[in-house]
Formats: structure tokens, C-alpha cells, sequence
């Protein structure tokens, strides 16, 4: 075992981020340091919604420094095992909508930790550690919230911040009230035209799968990329269904390989749509890697990340053969600030991946200390709770 990689400590970092819609995040950075000084860090990314059930900072932190002081970061393989003896059936049994829980969470925030203290120790990119990139960059979408009736300005303010940034490819995640969101897409293509493109819909898996089709059917023809989790969770003949009677690709959040398995069993998805959330960058390769086996195209999908975060992502991303359509990893974007010296740069709806050691990112301690706090707190909206661009 190399000094440059078995961890002797473990801190953590509970830090709150405000969105630009004026909703909160809560996150977790784990610094992991190596016998011989060197650090490397991961996130546990947007956890407010987990507001009736969070674990405290100080249990989080204990079960990390059992699984890994005195381990060697490089043997992923081993720590993997490690994690999943703590913590059984942690990638195989989450919702489908959002597609991954907290053990999953942490599990990908630990192992993200050892990949950026190996990155650094060896002077590899976690890109390289993977065996490589494809690209150096990685076509990405921003998100639009629901609008309710009287949200269309800010949803437009939110558009043109995003044109202002470089970003013009956007997805909808569609309202409960189906005509309020029908009306919203028809005058967002009338305002912005040509300047800007739709990847796709988001449904969250709150509809039946021909409440979707009729939706789809009354937008006349607007031009749309995907429609996605636009039938009940894990429905999967009725995705199929779907599928059968619309000529875009219908798409799902994957949490797990036996989930991927029977969607791919019911013929019910045209894209599979992953992230590291769901188990870490190995898993989720896993389960992209046997998306393509079966066909399938592959998305790169997201809790919205901090700069760490959406760097592993793009490591990720950038070693995977096949991806059809936009990532959703612009929480960068989205924050109105990041831990970081320098945030992960977008040029012309694209991520540029990092080329540095590890993540490629450089953690601002100052602003660790800064942006501290519990991990809920009432007063302050959740994620989806309150959609106001401020």
C-alpha cells in the first residue's frame, strides 16, 4: 500500500448553497488525506430534499472513517466491497424518479474522494484513471422549472440568463396543469425562435403514460428532442406503450442495473439516462456500458452538482462512447455560489472537462467556512418548493 494513497483522515464539510430560481441546496464535501499529505475531495450533492430524514454531519462522518482510514484509495475495487457490506443494496432498490438515495449518494461522494486523491498523487485526471477521454467537452441542457400561471416572466428571465452564459438547449420539466404548461412551451417557442432549442420534457413520473401522449400530441408539432419519465414510476408497459405511438425517444432515470434490465425486457426506453448519484462513476458505467449493449443511447443525468461534482460527471461522460443527447449537469449554472477557486467553465452549451489532476478543481477553504451550515433549515425553501427567479 502506497503512503500517497491510504488515507489516515476523513473531514467533513456541511455547506448550504442558494439556487438562481431562490431555492436551497444542502451539500457534504468529504476531504480524504493520504499518509503523505495529499488530499482528494467529494461531494454529497444536493441533499434538501432528504429535509425529514437527514442524518447529521457527525454520523455521516463516522461511518466514512470506518470504511475507509487506513485503506488504500486506489483499490476501488476493495472499497466498493467495503461500502457495500455497510451499506447493503444500495444501488439496487431506489425510485425511479429521483433515481438514486442517500446510501447511493455517499457511496458516490466517497469513492469520488478516492479518485481525486489518486488523480492528484499520480498527476492523472480522474478522466485518464478511467482509462481515457473521447472528448473534451460535453453538449449540456439547462433546466426550466414548472411554470405556473403567473411564472412566465421568470421562467423567460431564466432563459435569457442562461443565453447570457453561452447555454441556448433547454429541458421542460411539464406542470401538473398540463394546459398551463402546453401554453408556456408554445410562447416560449414564439418569444425565443430559433435562439434556442428544446432537448426535451420532463413528466417526473407523475402522469399516466396517456395523459403524456395527449399532452404531446396538443403541443402541434413543436420540436422536441426526448419526453422523459412520462408514465408512473417503473411502469414500464405503459413507457413501452408510449414509445410505440410517438416518434421522439422516450428516456428514464436508471438507478440501478436490474432496474436497466427490465426496462431493456420491456422494450420500454430509447434512452437511458444515468448519473454518478446512483452508486458512484464505476456503477454508473456499469449501467451505461450495458445500456449500449442493448442498443440504447445514454445520458448523462444529475442531481445538480456543485463544480466537483459535475467534474466527476464529466469525466464520466467523457469516456462513454455514445451520447445522444444534452447532460443535464448544470449546477454550476444554476448556484449562486461554489466552493471552489475557479467553477467548471460552460462555452456555447458545453462543459468543458477539466484537465487538471484529480477533479481538475481546486476546493476554496475560505469559502467552505463561508457558506457552513446545518444541513436543514427551515426557514429557507427547499429545492421545488419555491421556483422564483430573484
Amino acid at each position: 500500500m502506497s503512503a500517497d494513497t491510504c488515507v489516515r483522515d476523513v473531514a467533513l464539510f456541511p455547506i448550504r448553497t442558494e439556487r438562481r430560481t431562490g431555492s436551497t441546496s444542502s451539500h457534504v464535501l468529504i476531504r480524504l488525506t493520504a499518509d503523505s499529505g495529499v488530499q482528494g475531495w467529494g461531494e454529497l450533492s444536493d441533499l434538501d430534499h432528504y429535509r425529514m430524514f437527514m442524518p447529521s454531519v457527525d454520523a455521516i462522518g463516522a461511518g466514512v472513517r470506518r470504511a475507509v482510514i487506513g485503506f488504500d484509495a486506489g483499490n476501488v475495487v476493495s472499497l466498493g466491497r467495503r461500502l457495500r457490506s455497510m451499506l447493503p443494496d444500495f444501488c439496487h432498490g431506489a425510485a425511479t424518479y429521483p433515481p438514486f438515495t442517500l446510501p447511493s449518494q455517499l457511496v458516490a461522494a466517497v469513492e469520488m474522494a478516492c479518485l481525486d486523491l489518486v488523480g492528484r498523487a499520480s498527476g492523472q485526471s480522474i478522466g485518464e484513471l478511467l482509462g481515457g477521454s473521447l472528448r473534451e467537452t460535453i453538449p449540456v441542457a439547462y433546466p426550466l422549472f414548472s411554470a405556473g400561471p403567473t411564472d412566465q416572466h421568470d421562467r423567460f428571465g431564466a432563459v435569457e440568463y442562461a443565453i447570457g452564459t453561452g447555454v441556448s438547449v433547454f429541458r421542460y420539466y411539464v406542470s401538473d396543469d398540463l394546459d398551463v404548461s402546453r401554453r408556456f412551451l408554445h410562447d416560449l417557442v414564439d418569444r425565443f425562435g430559433p435562439t434556442i432549442s428544446l432537448k426535451g420534457l420532463d413528466f417526473g413520473s407523475r402522469f399516466h403514460w396517456k395523459a403524456a401522449l395527449r399532452f404531446l400530441r396538443s403541443l402541434d408539432g413543436l420540436p422536441i428532442g426526448l419526453v422523459e419519465s412520462a408514465s408512473w414510476r417503473e411502469d414500464y408497459a405503459g413507457m413501452a406503450l408510449l414509445r410505440r405511438a410517438i416518434d421522439v425517444d422516450v428516456s428514464e432515470h436508471v438507478s440501478s442495473s436490474s432496474q436497466l434490465l427490465r426496462m431493456i425486457a420491456a422494450d420500454a426506453i430509447d434512452v437511458a439516462n444515468v448519473t454518478i448519484q446512483s452508486g458512484g462513476i464505476h456503477a454508473a458505467r456499469r449501467m451505461l456500458e450495458t445500456a449500449q449493449g442493448a442498443g440504447l443511447r445514454c445520458l448523462l443525468g444529475t442531481t445538480q452538482e456543485l463544480s466537483p461534482g459535475t467534474s466527476a460527471g464529466a469525466h464520466l461522460a467523457a469516456s462513454i462512447d455514445d451520447l445522444a443527447h444534452p447532460a443535464d449537469v448544470v449546477g454550476p449554472l444554476l448556484y449562486r455560489d461554489d466552493p471552489v477557486v475557479e467553477r467548471v467553465r460552460y462555452v456555447d452549451s458545453e462543459l468543458v472537462v477539466p484537465s487538471g489532476p484529480g477533479l481538475g478543481v481546486e476546493i476554496d477553504e475560505a469559502a467552505l467556512e463561508r457558506l457552513a451550515g446545518n444541513l436543514v433549515d427551515w426557514e429557507c425553501p427547499a429545492h421545488g418548493d419555491n421556483y422564483t427567479v430573484r
